[in-house]
């Protein structure tokens, strides 16, 4: 799929438009009249980038540039060519982590007058940024920065609301584990935890492309967008920080939960262990009693069986209030 979203020239007026296929982009994009231009392309599992090098070429012209080769979807990364310049980037696909956490790669190519991104799947981030600029004609005052802005910061704030899903999560554990009330809270803990590490990789990939963006000499970007940049660069170490937290309370989770395991199961071996030891006695007098030997005077009164059978039970009442003044039960 092939969507242009677009400034009029010498309007305010923002218009979005979508093509079935690259002939169709190409020949209508010359009559679109457009001043500034965001294209996005979605491609489907039949296909690939290269399927879409007619477009990139049509406005990005690579030869002149210090690096030729083509870029095959690193994770982050950002390079300064001749006219232009490139990122690739990792992004979740949508922000509710509550089920899963899916992230894809993002790669866009930009100059002054238009970006152009790449991705293979379906963003439900991305068609929210495209909603929004729709209505958002500042955005296109300017020049592409000030769109690449917006798209950044849109992404780092998909990524609070997506932090206050794991936050939630987090909270749900310990409420469970505290009351004891989910036998499955040891997976459940282990598989946030997990989810938990795949989002620290994403958050790490839009840090890592705006540090390069503040940091090195882009002249296609102005100074101010570039503090603007800064700001969203600051928001992913708030993000990061506030995941390591996270980890570490899932951390302390999981030791309390093993150590409540622990706890437990040593209540039950003591438990077993007070039983045993009231047995125990109990067991030696059946066992004498049980031998067969020929002279045994107690086998020849009439009361033995009734009185063995109350001195057992004096005996197991005894060894109780012992272990319970102890308070071994």
């Amino acid at each position: 799929m092939i969507r242009a979203l677009y400034k009029v020239k010498d309007t305010n007026k923002i218009e979005t438009k979508k093509f079935g296929n690259t002939e169709e982009f190409l020949k209508s994009f010359k009559d679109l009249n457009s001043e500034l231009m965001w294209v996005d392309i979605t491609y489907s599992k039949n296909e690939s980038k290269e399927d879409y090098n007619s477009i990139i070429k049509e406005f990005f012209d690579y030869s002149k540039s210090p690096i030729t080769r083509e870029i095959h979807g690193r994770r982050s990364v950002v390079e300064k060519h001749s006219e232009f310049y490139s990122i690739d980037m990792i992004i979740l696909k949508d922000g509710n982590l509550k089920e899963h956490i899916h992230w894809q790669n993002k790669h866009f190519i930009i100059n002054d007058k238009i970006i152009v991104s790449l991705g293979s799947e379906k963003s439900n981030i991305i068609d929210g940024i495209w909603e929004n600029l729709s209505s958002h004609p500042t955005a296109f005052n300017k020049n592409t920065d000030t769109i690449l802005y917006i798209i950044l910061d849109s992404v780092c704030d998909e990524y609070f609301v997506a932090l206050e899903d794991l936050e939630g999560l987090v909270e749900k554990i310990e409420i469970s584990l505290i009351g004891n009330k989910d036998k499955d809270i040891q997976n459940k803990i282990l598989k946030l935890r997990k989810r938990i590490m795949k989002f620290k990789r994403v958050v790490t990939s839009l840090r890592t492309v705006t540090y390069a963006l503040i940091s090195y000499d882009y002249n296609l970007l102005d100074k101010f967008t570039t503090k603007y940049i800064q700001t969203v660069h600051d928001n992913t170490f708030k993000i990061y920080e506030t995941l390591e937290t996270e980890m570490d309370t899932l951390a302390t989770d999981l030791d309390l939960y093993n150590s409540k395991i622990s706890n437990k199961m040593n209540e039950t071996m003591e438990f077993l262990t007070v039983i045993t030891t009231i047995m125990a006695p109990l067991t030696l007098i059946a066992g004498i009693y049980g031998m067969n030997f020929k002279f045994m005077p107690e086998l020849e009164i009439k009361a033995a069986y009734p009185l063995t059978l109350i001195f057992m039970v004096i005996l197991i009442i005894i060894q109780v209030i012992y272990f319970k003044r102890k308070k071994w039960l």
